[in-house]
């Protein structure tokens, strides 16, 4: 006969497992602003007890509050643990750990993970994702011959995000030609679009005609150097705050090396809309650059361009709202890199093309 005790201690158990997933699919459910709180706030009450079956749960949890190190090792808990474990679940796992793993940065352990994969679940539906992830690990190693090698046969295997890589390697590597073909072989969206655009005037010299700066360093200090111009004029929603996130990033990383502006039109340009306009005068676009430096407390310069001539070298109309896009022109004038901001990994590929400019 089973003790009164132990009969509560497996209830117990038993409803802790059922609130650990009650938890998942609430937090699954809430919407993005709202998860991550709701994560952070209930994960720990689960650290440390949650059975290996449980611990994909858990691994979520961890990710949405963006634990990444106790997501990447309750995952690996599952994946090592749940023998019982559906392979579906296990595969997810897996895709899982290894996008925690680049949060983490940690770039060589994220090689190991494919191979499992690889060796577990070959042909799986989620192999294009993994590939994907080793593709962003060889590019932040400064292997970028490999990482486009992943990046292909991630898009081979379903990957449109591995797809897109593809191209931004090849535009890394200087092969305009092929980048241009596989840009043309994109799914069709705006990104797609915009980016087939920019690949045109890739390696020929571009004019950069200042009309109005804001911060520091001045004019006169931008010759001669690597610049990377972050276009910030869109109208992209959330995206457009990112965009001001990665280029102070980049403005610290790489100050006194390279010259990171953010570029806007000087010519009619109305702030509330985000687009031209024929009646601004200029010195209300000069109020709304300084106030805009202030309010978003940016770390790099703001610079309105007398003319569109560089939008539109790098794919970007000005006439009509486009996703954020960012540019780089080496130190000869050479419009040699452009990339339409996507995901997170973008900052990824972006230090990743400076490093290269700085390194010739």
């Amino acid at each position: 006969m089973i003790r009164p005790a132990l009969c509560l201690l497996l209830v117990a158990a038993a409803a802790r497992a059922d609130d650990l997933r009650a938890a998942y699919t609430y937090a699954k459910r809430l919407p993005e602003d709202r998860r991550k709180a709701y994560a952070a706030e209930h994960a720990p009450r689960y650290a440390g007890t949650a059975k290996a079956e449980d611990q994909l749960y858990l691994g979520y949890l961890w990710s949405w509050a963006e634990e990444w190190k106790r997501a990447a090792s309750s995952f690996d808990a599952y994946v090592r643990g749940a023998t019982a474990a559906h392979p579906r679940n296990r595969a997810t796992a897996m895709v899982e750990r290894a996008r925690a793993l680049m949060e983490l940065r940690a770039w060589n352990e994220v090689p190991d993970e494919v191979t499992r994969f690889r060796t577990e679940f070959p042909g799986d539906r989620h192999l294009g994702s993994m590939l994907f992830y080793l593709g962003r690990a060889r590019r932040a190693d400064g292997r970028l011959e490999q990482a486009l090698e992943a990046f292909r046969e991630g898009a081979a295997a379903g990957s449109d995000l591995a797809a897109h890589e593809v191209v931004d390697a090849l535009v890394q590597l200087g092969r305009y030609g092929e980048a241009r073909q596989a840009a043309a072989a994109l799914p069709e969206s705006a990104r797609a679009a915009t980016l087939l655009a920019a690949l045109e005037r890739l390696g020929e010299p571009v004019e950069i005609r200042i009309g109005h700066w804001t911060g520091a360093p001045r004019p006169e200090s931008i010759r001669g150097t690597p610049m990377l111009l972050s276009f910030w004029t869109m109208r992209a929603g959330k995206a457009k705050d990112d965009v001001h996130a990665y280029t102070n990033a980049w403005a610290e990383a790489f100050r006194g090396k390279v010259n990171v502006v953010g570029a806007g039109l000087y010519e009619h340009f109305d702030p509330v809309t985000m687009r031209t306009v024929d009646e601004m005068p200029p010195h209300e676009e000069h109020g709304f650059v300084d106030a805009w430096h202030r309010e978003y407390a940016l770390r790099y310069p703001l610079v309105l361009l007398e003319d569109a001539a560089l939008h539109k070298a790098c794919g970007v109309d000005p006439e009509r709202p486009v996703l954020p896009c960012v540019a780089a022109v080496d130190g000869e004038g050479r419009l040699r890199y452009v990339r339409v901001v996507g995901g997170p990994w973008a900052a990824e590929a972006v230090d990743s093309m400076l490093r290269r400019l700085l390194s010739e």
